[in-house]
């Protein structure tokens, strides 16, 4: 599905996962990074999925903030619009968490309560999660 480079992980996964129609986020995840020989079995994926979820999650972006300091869970930043293509990005995430949970993969973060609930309404998350459960049970 992807070729990434370790250090460019969130800028590449961007451009490939986004240039991918919904019915082939379903297919099987074969990651293979730039430069590194060597099969996927699972773990490249997983290994992909944690690199990259920590990268989308990286307040730099704009798009998340820490809830608090003390505690590290992650909240959508109200002022995320600083950044130009954020409405792209949460849409990316969407399809990156959305894939996670179809493919059964473990996302490194923690949200808040209300960011969960209002990524869910309306977003790609939702149609991918629910597309997800569809393809499941008549599996």
């Amino acid at each position: 599905v992807s070729t990434q480079s370790t250090g460019d992980v969130f800028e590449d996964s961007y451009r490939e996962v986004m240039s991918l129609r919904v019915r082939d986020l379903r297919k099987r995840l074969m990651i293979k990074f730039r430069g590194e020989e060597g099969l996927d079995y699972g773990g490249v994926a997983r290994e992909w999925l944690y690199l990259l979820s920590h990268e989308m999650l990286n307040p730099y972006y704009g798009l998340f903030q820490y809830s608090r300091e003390d505690i590290y869970t992650l909240e959508v930043n109200p002022n995320s619009s600083i950044n130009p293509d954020h409405i792209s990005y949460f849409y990316f995430v969407g399809r990156i968490v959305g894939m996670a949970i179809f493919h059964g993969h473990y996302i490194d973060a923690g949200f808040t309560l209300p960011s969960t609930s209002s990524c869910w309404a309306g977003s790609a998350l939702w149609r991918i999660w629910r597309m997800s459960t569809l393809i499941s049970t008549t599996a």
